[in-house]
């Protein structure tokens, strides 16, 4: 029941939204994915004149909104989107994360200007703050709390679930394949370590992401990279074959084909937003935790972490199983495998399984500050203490235990989230204006 009603719920109506509020952010930033390419990377890696380490740093913020991000649909995800949508659907996926950079710049920046200082004097936001703040003189100050109400109950159900229970279970499956280690184990070290960490707040999230993320993407991109440069013969092939089927050309001389084309763009848009969440609102939190940092600064860096996640790393999967021959024939939980035991052989497993386990991991704890973020905004600091004890506890029992219906929930869940954060953002679009590149960066 939960698939035929996200099937509806996530049609063309819902991808057109998505699409209609990237291109006017696009247009009216004057196309800053292009013109401000560079500076989003010089954002990305680097610091700001003025910013404050008084609790989050602005690179801390970046990892743990990639943590957050970058999980298991970078790898099984996409290999779902080639069995369905076939190779074309990369193509549509790297479109839709091009067009969804104008999204995320628009969402963090009005994150940061609608965020507010909590009574530790430590800076709050979200899109559950934007929708209460800005849209005050819009809708009215009552109906702006109550939907930024809802954001955050909706934001803490998704970290539950999909921020939570999937990744530990997917997590203590990998390494219990790979390495024989028992779930009860990996879901206990899990639920411990997540319960400490928020126990000690954001500040100590931030502090092993900004560790285990740079870790995890430089592990799978040598595994990525060297596989690609074995089959580097093949690559050529592999990009005429997305593009023909990006557009519904079946092979040469084959014709048109509209349900290839359909099927292509479908499954292309749809996992380009799942995959970097751009629209959905759930990084704004993590941005607007930085001190002395202007919204075009954290909204270069958001630009940057969209075009990590999901043009380089769901790009660089896709293009190892796609050159692999035999690899897109497996199932989607054994193509990457498939694809890296050309180079790696019988070790290709372990290394999947290594990578799923700490991208899984670094999820975890990333919605476990967006989740606790928006426990705070409802309930105060007084809700902290019982969201961790609840958060460890469903990291525990999600090792054990597979919930698979999860999946379905958390894409209806994520619908609604994109329900209530799109239409605030486009009605705010006049607080937006087009950045003057050089003028307004404060990056040394």
């Amino acid at each position: 029941m939960l698939e035929r009603i996200c099937a509806a719920v996530w049609g063309w109506p819902t991808l057109l939204l998505f699409l209609c509020c990237a291109v006017v952010f696009t247009v009216r930033t004057g196309f800053l994915q292009l013109s401000g390419m560079k500076d989003s990377m010089h954002c990305f890696f680097g610091g700001s004149k003025k910013e404050q380490h008084v609790d989050v740093s602005a690179f801390q913020s970046v990892c743990t909104a990639l943590a957050a991000s970058i999980g298991t649909g970078n790898i099984v995800g996409v290999c779902v989107a080639l069995s369905v949508g076939g190779p074309g659907a990369v193509f549509w996926m790297c479109l839709s994360a091009f067009l969804g950079e104008a999204t995320g710049y628009a969402e963090n920046y009005l994150g940061v200007l609608y965020r507010e200082k909590d009574s530790h004097g430590k800076w709050r936001g979200g899109a559950m703050y934007t929708l209460r703040n800005g849209l005050r003189s819009v809708i009215g100050s009552k109906a702006a709390h109550i939907s930024g109400l809802i954001y955050a109950g909706l934001c803490v159900v998704s970290a539950l679930g999909m921020g939570n229970a999937v990744q530990v279970n997917t997590a203590a499956v990998a390494v219990e394949a790979a390495f024989g280690v028992s779930p009860y184990v990996t879901g206990f070290l899990c639920a411990v370590l997540t319960a400490v960490l928020m126990y000690k707040g954001r500040a100590s999230i931030a502090k092993l992401t900004e560790k285990i993320v740079p870790v995890s993407c430089f592990v799978f991109f040598t595994a990525c990279i060297a596989v690609l440069i074995k089959q580097m013969r093949n690559l050529p092939m592999v990009f005429l074959d997305i593009l023909r089927s990006a557009f519904g050309v079946r092979s040469i001389g084959g014709g048109f084909s509209a349900s290839i084309l359909r099927n292509a763009m479908l499954t292309g848009v749809r996992r380009g937003i799942f995959s970097n969440e751009a629209g959905l609102g759930t990084s704004v939190s993590a941005h607007a935790a930085v001190d002395g940092v202007t919204p075009h600064e954290q909204g270069l860096r958001s630009m940057a972490e969209i075009f990590i996640d999901t043009v380089v790393m769901c790009t660089l999967t896709a293009l190892c199983v796609l050159s692999v021959p035999g690899a897109v024939q497996q199932t989607p939980e054994k193509m990457f495998s498939f694809a890296l035991s050309a180079l790696f052989g019988d070790a290709a497993g372990k290394i999947v399984s290594v990578c799923l386990a700490m991208f899984a991991f670094s999820t975890l704890i990333g919605w476990s500050f967006f989740g606790n973020e928006s426990i705070c905004f409802m309930f105060g600091n007084k809700g902290t203490l019982p969201f961790v004890f609840l958060y460890g506890l469903i990291a525990f029992v999600g090792s054990i235990i597979p919930f698979d219906f999860v999946w379905a929930a958390a894409d209806l869940v994520n619908a609604m989230l994109a329900f209530l954060n799109l239409p605030a953002l486009l009605l705010l679009a006049n607080k937006t204006e087009k950045p003057k590149i050089k003028s307004q960066l404060l990056t040394s």
